[in-house]
């Protein structure tokens, strides 16, 4: 358990449940987010092609860890899926055009890339 009280923890993973593109994949400018990958490997390519972190660092404050600065949500039950928001940066965007990235994955420890969502949140 991530430190999270137990209905947030059901909020954020039915909202991440829900928000997960059907893509399996989303080509960027040199490289190509896929399913499947580790969070780690798909990191690395949005930080190598000039992808900003966009998280909101809501909840406790596990969920402010300035080593991951695009962490947006996780939920600290069941598969542990996390919500890692991007946004581009100057001149960058993928192949069709977007600007904005939510890679979702899961696992607790090794965590596994299980979808995408290209829909910014509302402000």
């Amino acid at each position: 358990m991530i430190g999270t009280s137990w209905a947030s923890a059901l909020l954020a993973a039915l909202a991440l449940a829900g928000s997960a593109a059907a893509d399996e994949s989303i080509k960027l400018q040199t490289g190509e987010l896929k399913t499947g990958m580790s969070y780690g490997e798909a990191r690395e390519l949005l930080v190598d092609e000039g992808w900003l972190p966009a998280g909101t660092c809501e909840g406790d404050a596990y969920m402010c860890n300035p080593a991951y600065p695009e962490l947006d949500s996780c939920a600290g039950t069941g598969a542990a899926p996390c919500r890692f928001q991007w946004k581009a940066g100057e001149g960058v965007a993928t192949k069709d055009g977007l600007g904005f990235i939510a890679v979702i994955t899961e696992g607790e420890r090794a965590k596994s890339v299980t979808g995408f969502d290209t829909e910014p949140p509302p402000q």
